[in-house]
């Protein structure tokens, strides 16, 4: 089997991070963004927003690369009601937030 490449793609607590990964040469290429307009409140988040910013980051940092898989992750846990289609009802509850 030849190189395979990865992007990985992490929606953290207060940025949007992407990597590209080779099988044969490691980390090739790392970014962080810090995000923008995801809401005032630091214990949610704006899904569409925190969504947006990190496919706008991994489609970056892929750019030349042919990617052969997708990784994704989040940081801690979190909370967010959507429609039955995905759409977001609610806004994304981090782990810092104590409503509950």
């Amino acid at each position: 089997m030849g190189e395979v490449k990865i992007l990985v793609l992490e929606s953290s607590t207060t940025s949007a991070k992407a990597m590209v990964y080779s099988s044969v040469h490691g980390a090739l290429c790392m970014k962080a963004k810090a995000y923008k307009g995801v809401g005032e409140d630091i214990t949610k988040h704006d899904a569409r927003a925190v969504f947006e910013q990190t496919m706008a980051l991994g489609k970056e940092i892929a750019s030349g690369h042919s990617i052969d898989a997708i990784a994704l992750s989040g940081t801690w846990h979190s909370v967010m009601l959507a429609e039955m289609d995905g759409t977001p009802v609610t806004p994304v509850c981090l782990w810092s937030n104590t409503e509950a």
